[in-house]
């Protein structure tokens, strides 16, 4: 299925391509930068993921993701060999689809403690995690505490043949 594109050649708006293309330059100067898409069941947060992600791979001159390949995982810990995997192979995003397995309620767990150790390093990466999860009420909020979210995502009333989503800040999560 192909995506209906705007104007500008994108499967969504220029505002969207902006904060990524600044999320990019964030990158290059060795910083950390996290988006979080949610929404509820059937919103379309994972075909955001991979049009972000192909939006990424396209301004890096490479070619879109392969869904089955290392910049697309599902759940923790495929994310967790697959960052690696981009950061080896020097690709310049990663998608964590199913993030719901990172949450507040299991903070305690050694699983979350690894994430979390995880983002506090991934700058270090170079790499653009893009993250998809039911709702950010779940994050740790020592994530939040630490900047590393840059951009928040929340879909909602999807129809058939499009999406929406409200945008925010760091600034605005906080």
């Amino acid at each position: 299925m192909t995506a209906k594109l705007y104007k500008n050649g994108l499967p969504f708006s220029d505002i969207l391509s902006e904060n990524i293309k600044d999320l990019q330059d964030r990158v290059h100067s060795r910083k950390a930068s996290l988006v979080i898409v949610d929404g509820g069941v059937g919103e379309g947060k994972t075909t955001l993921v991979i049009h972000i992600l192909d939006y990424i791979n396209k301004i890096n001159k490479l070619p879109p993701i392969d869904i089955k390949g290392p910049q697309l995982a599902v759940g923790g810990v495929d994310f967790l060999r697959k960052m690696r995997t981009c950061h080896e192979d020097k690709l310049p995003c990663v998608g964590y689809d199913e993030a719901g397995d990172f949450s507040r309620r299991g903070s305690l767990t050694q699983f979350n403690a690894m994430i979390n150790r995880t983002f506090e390093t991934f700058r270090a990466f170079r790499c653009i995690v893009v993250m998809a999860l039911p709702t950010f009420n779940v994050l740790d909020q020592d994530l939040i505490d630490k900047n590393i979210p840059r951009l928040f995502l929340h879909l909602k009333d999807r129809g058939k043949n499009y999406g929406n989503f409200e945008g925010y800040s760091l600034y605005r999560l906080n």
